[in-house]
């Protein structure tokens, strides 16, 4: 079981946002093989997966998910924090 502490940092633009680990963020999402394709729709994150079942959502919601929304093969989340960030250091970073 892994236990997260809620803390915050800020970025370059001096903007607060949750620290979370990434790894932990594409693992709950099924790893990189199950990610078809992201956007970033405003304040959501739209993903679209192979197998949704595969989607660990309590390890989501500790690492900075506020709430998943699935529909079929996509899913979309809400975060806390900037969405921008979030999207750019999970799935920039992991070239997705």
């Amino acid at each position: 079981m892994n236990f997260f502490k809620y803390l915050s940092t800020k970025n370059k633009d001096n903007k607060v946002f949750p620290v979370f680990d990434n790894s932990l963020v594409i693992k709950a999402l099924g790893d990189k093989e199950n990610i078809i394709s992201t956007c970033i729709n405003g304040s959501r994150i739209a993903i679209e997966l192979k197998d949704t079942s595969k989607v660990d959502e309590n390890s989501l919601k500790a690492n900075s998910v506020k709430s998943i929304i699935k529909m079929s093969n996509k899913i979309t989340l809400l975060v806390e924090g900037d969405p921008n960030e979030f999207y750019n250091r999970i799935f920039r970073s992991n070239e997705l």
